[in-house]
Formats: C-alpha cells, structure tokens, sequence
C-alpha cells in the first residue's frame, strides 16, 4: 500500500510539474522547433505552422479594437536571394517602398543585419523593420515587425526583446 501511495504521489507531482512548465512556455509566448526558438511579447497572440515558410507570426491583442494589428512574423528566406534581392523583390509588392535606415547588430553571437522601412497598404502608412539572420548551412531566418506608422515606436521595445530572444540552432 506504501508503494501505490509513493508511485501515486510521484505521478501526481511529474503531472503538475509538466503542466506547470507547459503553461509557462505559453505564457512566455515561446515557439520552438528543430531550427530556431523565439519567444514574443507577452499578452500577444501567438499563431504557429511548423510547415509552412512563416513558421510564427505573433499578433497585438492589446489593442483590440485597432483595424491594422501589428504583428511580428518569422519566416525563412529564400536560400538563393540575397538582402537587395529581398527588398527589391518588396518593392514590387507594396506601394510607396522606401529603406529608411540600415543597421547590423548581434544577437546571441549571430551577425544579423536589420532595415527600418515604410510602404502603403491600402489606405494604411506601415512602418516596419526586419532582421536578416544568416547561417551557411539553414535557410535565413527573417524577423520582422509591421505597424501602422502611428504605432510603431509604442511596440518598437517588444519587438527589439523578441528578436533578442532568437536562438539559431
């Protein structure tokens, strides 16, 4: 009977220690897979596909009643297409597509290279600003974040702590 009770109790415990860290990966908002992990801003939406090229895209719930959202969006990029290619390939989509500023930074021991930029969508003014993660032998990861130009520097400090957050395995 002693050894049910133990064997009992152990299982109960592995069984809240396992919820409880489930649960606080959700709360961080944290996606992991075989390539990267990132983890997003809290209180944000978090929308995942481990299939597709967008593998995370994290969306602002804060604001509920906002027509345009921002959103932080982690896709891979094409292997063969280099930074000005990206670009240039964004300057055919969107209207008005202009490279603010550019910059590199380091984020855990990785090189990345970012641009801040603005388009028109529709009737909207975005502003926007991608980091380009590069590494020889995995597709380029790309993190990028959109807002409706008003907006930007309000989630600007979320946005900069989620791609500190990205890991390249």
């Amino acid at each position: 009977m002693k050894r049910k009770s133990i064997f009992l109790t152990l299982i109960i415990l592995t069984s809240i220690l396992l919820n409880v860290s489930i649960l606080s990966a959700q709360e961080k908002n944290k996606f992991d897979s075989e390539l990267f992990s990132i983890t997003g801003p809290k209180g944000w939406k978090m929308e995942a596909d481990r299939n597709s090229w967008m593998p995370v895209k994290y969306i602002n719930n804060i604001n509920n009643s906002a027509v345009f959202k921002e959103t932080i969006n982690v896709s891979f990029a094409n292997p063969e297409e280099s930074k000005d290619e990206f670009i240039n390939g964004l300057k055919k989509q969107v209207d008005n597509f202009i490279v603010i500023k550019q910059g590199n930074k380091k984020v855990k021991n990785k090189n990345t290279e970012w641009i801040v930029y603005t388009y028109t969508y529709k009737n909207f003014k975005i502003k926007g600003k991608v980091y380009f993660f590069g590494n020889k032998d995995k597709p380029g990861l790309l993190v990028g974040y959109t807002s409706n130009i008003s907006s930007y520097g309000r989630f600007l400090e979320e946005f900069e702590k989620t791609v500190d957050s990205t890991v390249l395995y």
